[in-house]
């Protein structure tokens, strides 16, 4: 969950404090163990943090390169475990940010196409 906790009010992979960032990442991975342990095939990404509620508050382009290297990591990681794990990502536009940044399934597949 990088949605909850007060330390992702500036999102989870896309913050703009580094180690914001990386603690999000080692909540990940820790969360796809778990998920590979109890038997899951398929692993939900909701950026529901990854936005921001002003155009000035976040780089959108600097935010969508930092939700890349977020996702090519954990594809990395998943591939050197052996998991049998896909990554699916979930897309609302109309909560909870101002300003998400994968509102749409179309905003989702041109992410996808980059990675």
């Amino acid at each position: 969950n990088l949605f909850t906790h007060p330390v992702f009010k500036d999102g989870g992979f896309t913050a703009n404090d580094r180690d914001v960032r990386r603690y999000a990442l080692r909540k990940t991975l820790r969360n796809i163990d778990l998920a590979v342990e109890l038997g899951a095939t398929t692993f939900v990404a909701w950026g529901g943090r990854e936005g921001a509620e002003s155009g000035g508050a976040k780089d959108v382009r600097l935010a969508l390169h930092r939700m890349k290297e977020a996702f090519d990591l954990l594809g990395e990681y998943v591939t050197e475990q052996g998991y049998d794990l896909r990554f699916a990502i979930e897309p609302k536009p109309n909560e909870p940010r101002g300003d998400i940044l994968l509102p749409t399934i179309g905003h989702a597949l041109a992410f996808i196409e980059r990675l």
